[in-house]
């Protein structure tokens, strides 16, 4: 009985000095407008964009962009902001990212051959990519 006690005890004083265990994160509202859950989101959606570049070119750690893209998710649901309904993909910006590495490709060629540049900003600007599919 005594040994119940203690535990009983512990138990309680574990709850008290950590109240965050004893209950459930209150959820506020979503809050899809805050400054910090548009940078939020415009970084999700980045992922898709940065595994759509890696499949292109063939390198990048997906298993990173995947955790990060993890973290931020989480980082959303703390902040109370609006989830996203999907996952980052490598598909979605797929034609945004050929079309961005081809031009990389040419503004390398003209360099070596002695042309004049090619402007890179305007594919590879990622603002500006719509998705594919």
């Amino acid at each position: 009985m005594i040994k119940n006690l203690i535990a009983t005890l512990g138990f309680a004083a574990l709850f008290t000095a950590y109240p965050s265990m004893a209950a459930a994160p209150k959820k506020g509202a979503a809050n899809a407008s805050a400054p910090a859950c548009v940078k939020l989101a415009t970084k999700y959606e980045n992922f898709s964009k940065q595994l759509s570049m890696n499949k292109v070119d063939g390198g990048g750690d997906n298993a990173a962009v995947m955790t990060e893209a993890g973290l931020t998710l989480d980082l959303m649901r703390s902040n109370g902001c609006a989830l996203p309904t999907d996952t980052p993909s490598d598909m979605r910006y797929i034609i945004k990212a050929y079309e961005c590495s081809n031009t990389r490709k040419q503004a390398l060629l003209a360099a070596m051959e002695g042309k004049p540049p090619v402007d890179v900003a305007p594919a590879c600007n990622w603002s500006t990519w719509t998705p594919d599919i």
